[in-house]
């Protein structure tokens, strides 16, 4: 017979089981959003390489799988920056690459890779620009205006973790075709609460861009949006003001669906299912993370308008799957998959076909709608 003394224990030994059994959940949980955070807004740091001599035309690279990459690169050193080109020669121990551009008194010794290339601004790259203050819903927005003779104009939305020059990388092309291009700065990537919308806030700084360009003579935009970029173009294409004013949508590496990245990552980390839920109910809670809003891809359905998407086959930030997932389902979208690339990488590798896809997307869909021709 269990005596009433005995009862009062048992119970508050149970009592004090369960808490801490739901402590414990509690904690992981909370560390898990904090996993689930980290996977979403950062971007992983830089490659590196060690640079062995620079020459007038040439630079001589440790030969390793980062310096036998194609493509086009800058490598950033203390003393200076060096965008180097096709591979000349390479061999077990060394890789020599074309020399394009350098900048300050670069020699040997470690660097890191930019895939940006080019900064700090449009000059870089040749093209005059203007810089306007917008009123954007966090504060003034400064914004790049490269001016062009099409009706169409380009809104470009960078990545976070990113800044503008993202764009100068493809924006020769853009105002070849006549295309006048805005470019507006998003907040500070620094800043939690920039970061932590993946786009469910920083929409509105695109529909603020939106705005300035049809009313300075813009007839209908395209919205290029790179990484979480994407997810805030999708939202701010999806704005009813908005509907026969976005004419083609571009996106390169998007964020498309918020809880496969989350999902995926911890159950590569082996984290059961049911507080893989619980972590994503935290990650709300912290980090505002609006996980129906940013499935891009359960709304693809509902997409109308062109869409070009550019993704890298290597990308370990946002899934290549959701990217296939969203062209499937979307009326008028096609995938460009490009062998190699990482995240923010998918012109890099091969400019040329990289810029000839968005030549062919943007000369079937809106240049010249007013039979303006470049």
């Amino acid at each position: 017979m269990v005596t009433k003394r005995a009862r009062n224990w048992l119970t508050r030994g149970a009592f004090i089981a369960v808490t801490a059994i739901v402590g414990t959940l509690g904690i992981a949980s909370w560390a898990l959003s904090g996993t689930i955070a980290a996977e979403l807004f950062l971007a992983g740091p830089p490659r590196e390489i060690t640079v062995i001599e620079v020459e007038a035309r040439g630079v001589t690279l440790a030969a390793d799988a980062t310096s036998r990459r194609p493509g086009i690169w800058r490598l950033v050193t203390a003393s200076g920056t060096l965008v180097v080109g096709e591979i000349q020669s390479a061999d077990d121990d060394a890789v020599r690459r074309r020399l394009l551009a350098a900048t300050g008194a670069v020699g040997p010794g470690a660097a890191a890779i930019d895939r940006f290339v080019y900064g700090p601004d449009p000059a870089a790259v040749g093209l005059p620009f203007s810089e306007v203050i917008l009123e954007g819903p966090r504060g003034d927005m400064a914004t790049w205006v490269v001016e062009g003779i099409d009706d169409t104009w380009v809104i470009y939305v960078h990545d976070a973790g990113a800044d503008r020059t993202e764009v100068l990388r493809m924006l020769r092309k853009l105002s070849g075709l006549g295309l006048p291009v805005v470019v507006p700065a998003l907040d500070d990537p620094e800043d939690p609460e920039a970061r932590a919308d993946l786009g469910t806030g920083s929409f509105r700084q695109v529909t603020a861009a939106m705005d300035f360009a049809l009313g300075s003579g813009a007839e209908e935009v395209v919205l290029i949006g790179s990484g979480t970029g994407g997810s805030a173009v999708l939202l701010a294409a999806a704005d009813d003001r908005y509907d026969t004013a976005v004419a083609a949508i571009i996106l390169d590496g998007p964020l498309l669906d918020a809880a496969a990245v989350a999902e995926a990552r911890l159950r590569s980390d082996k984290v059961p299912g049911f507080l893989v839920g619980w972590a994503k109910a935290v990650a709300t809670f912290r980090f505002g993370v609006e996980w129906t809003v940013l499935d891009h891809v359960a709304a693809a359905r509902l997409q109308p308008r062109p869409v070009l998407i550019l993704h890298g086959d290597a990308d370990g930030r946002f899934p290549l799957a959701s990217s296939r997932a969203y062209a499937a389902a979307a009326s008028a979208a096609t995938l460009v998959v490009v062998a190699g690339a990482g995240h923010g990488e998918t012109w890099n590798l091969d400019p040329e076909a990289y810029e000839a896809a968005l030549e062919a997307f943007l000369g079937e869909t809106v240049v010249g709608p007013s039979g303006l021709q470049p």
